[in-house]
């Protein structure tokens, strides 16, 4: 019988609940009617300064960032002072986020289409949103990283099912939706995306939930479906599985396309080590995705003291 995440989640250890906005609301919404005398209640305090744990890494992103007024100028977001039994919390959040690839300053960087994808066609917005999604993203590593080894992230996929599965094909497809005012690859595609990149380090620390009942990856659930029809009236339909595949197939592309734009660019530091760099990308094209993802990742360690300069050809 699969496992209710009402048994299993424990935010005290550590664990953060992901998925859309709704699913995430349905689960408050269970716990205050089916637990009234539980001490999770005090998780859902009409304040959050007041809660006894956090659950989402929305609680961290909003304290730390306190909206797209941090990112008008040109000095990044300041830490916010979070109050309360969060203090501590927030600050050890931060100070690994700041020096992480995913620290918000670097929304102040990142060229003009990167930070233009965001949708809002207003520079502050831009950033902020930015800066939330990469949030998002680091708060995965968080929990991988936490002090207590049994930390989970929780995933709620209900709403991916909703219109025939259409969001499992935006999320594979990489397409952008329109929700409140912009057009933008919804932040949840983009953190169950970065799980199914980091799969082989994340499958025993990343629980995905249907109906807050324990379920398999999309990414090997060969069960569900999705049903589209394209812009010629076309009709589709693929195995969540097969979809991503799909989307493993490209990102192996890309890894593949950087390896090789390296070797065609590279100086005498790579050639110092071409046999093993061709050797890894020879390997890569036997792989799945997320195998070539780390031979690309072997290949740049061992261009060493150049790892920047070479990483740098991607973009």
């Amino acid at each position: 019988m699969a496992q209710d995440i009402y048994e299993l989640f424990d935010p005290y250890r550590g664990d953060l609940l992901y998925g859309f906005a709704g699913d995430r609301g349905e689960f408050y919404t269970h716990i205050r009617k089916t637990a009234p005398n539980d001490c999770m209640l005090n998780l859902f305090c009409a304040s959050d300064k007041d809660a006894t744990a956090w659950i989402t890494v929305d609680h961290y992103n909003d304290s730390l960032f306190g909206g797209e007024k941090f990112f008008v100028g040109g000095t990044g977001p300041l830490l916010k002072q979070a109050t309360g039994v969060q203090d501590e919390w927030v600050k050890y959040f931060w100070e690994k986020l700041s020096q992480h690839r995913f620290s918000p300053l670097g929304a102040f960087t990142v060229p003009f289409e990167k930070r233009a994808s965001e949708g809002w066609n207003d520079l502050a917005n831009d950033r902020y949103y930015l800066a939330i999604r990469r949030g998002c993203k680091f708060g995965i590593e968080h929990v991988l990283n936490a002090a207590s080894q049994d930390a989970k992230i929780r995933f709620l996929l209900d709403r991916f099912d909703n219109n025939n599965g259409d969001r499992m094909v935006q999320v594979t497809y990489k397409m952008a939706s329109t929700a409140r005012g912009r057009t933008a690859v919804s932040i949840t595609y983009s953190e169950i995306r970065y799980i199914y990149r980091g799969w082989d380090t994340l499958r025993d620390r990343v629980i995905f939930y249907y109906q807050f009942k324990k379920a398999e990856a999309p990414w090997e659930d060969s069960v569900r479906h999705a049903t589209w029809q394209d812009a010629s009236s076309q009709s589709y339909a693929r195995s969540y599985k097969d979809l991503w595949a799909i989307y493993g197939d490209e990102r192996k592309g890309k890894y593949l396309a950087m390896l090789e734009k390296a070797k065609a660019a590279y100086n005498a530091t790579y050639l110092n080590k071409k046999v093993e760099v061709d050797q890894l990308v020879n390997n890569a094209n036997g792989l799945d995705a997320t195998a070539a993802q780390a031979k690309y990742e072997q290949a740049l360690t061992l261009l060493e003291p150049d790892r920047a300069k070479w990483k740098a050809l991607q973009s």
